[in-house]
């Protein structure tokens, strides 16, 4: 089964130059998934009812052209497969019929009383069905973070009541700002991030207030973290 989402770029969803932000960009990858789930039987009020959840553990986007205000997108999304405790999720976003952008995605099925990895129960995946195509280039089975690298350059943000999510976390989709405001603050150009690779390690809690958010600046290359003094929580690398 694959499942496609299309609307239009909103004025909300852009940055100064009218192209929209990576963290619109993926809440529309994320958006895509949850509706399959909803599809499939198996959506988000359904699963925390169960004390049950998908969660994202490593994901990789690549903007082929950087889509803008007003312009009408579709997402299409599908499971790729499962193979023990990992189950994959491909998308690709189109304008028209030109393919802007591409993404890999490895989730994990999570007891959310013990907080233990599960084996994603048969019917679940039946019910989501694998479809073949496997978007190139991004080799998320294979790809992990740097995380022993030490950042150049940080900044600290405070956590908003706003970025945790019903499972009583950061949304996954709050780290890709996280990551833009990084960026905008490390370089005077504010340039558009290209291609980013993330993987999650540790959630960050409602006990949390704040974070920090370090990279190593290079002109075009740079890897970077989200963490605080005890925990990474998130790292990865872009391009720009």
């Amino acid at each position: 089964m694959k499942v496609e989402l299309e609307r239009k770029v909103e004025y909300f969803e852009v940055n100064p130059g009218f192209c929209i932000t990576l963290g619109s960009l993926f809440r529309r990858l994320q958006e895509s998934a949850i509706i399959h789930s909803e599809k499939a039987g198996f959506g988000p009020k359904y699963l925390i009812q169960n004390r049950r959840a998908w969660i994202l553990n490593r994901i990789g986007i690549n903007i082929l052209k950087s889509p803008r205000y007003l312009e009408t997108l579709k997402v299409v999304t599908w499971h790729r497969e499962t193979v023990g405790f990992r189950s994959y999720r491909d998308f690709e976003v189109f304008s028209g019929t030109e393919k802007v952008a591409e993404a890999s995605s490895l989730w994990i099925f999570v007891d959310l009383e013990t907080r233990k990895i599960l084996p994603a129960p048969k019917n679940t995946v039946d019910a989501y069905t694998a479809e073949k195509g496997k978007v190139q280039g991004l080799h998320i089975e294979s790809w992990r973070p740097d995380i022993k690298f030490s950042p150049e350059f940080s900044t600290e943000i405070t956590m908003r009541s706003s970025d945790f999510d019903p499972i009583g976390h950061v949304n996954s989709a709050v780290y890709f700002d996280y990551i833009e405001t990084l960026v905008s603050s490390c370089y005077s150009d504010h340039p558009e991030i290209k291609t980013i690779m993330i993987q999650f390690s540790k959630e960050i809690g409602m006990d949390i207030s704040s974070i920090k958010a370090g990279l190593n600046k290079n002109s075009t290359s740079c890897l970077f973290r989200i963490y605080n003094s005890e925990t990474v929580f998130a790292s990865g690398s872009l391009q720009l």
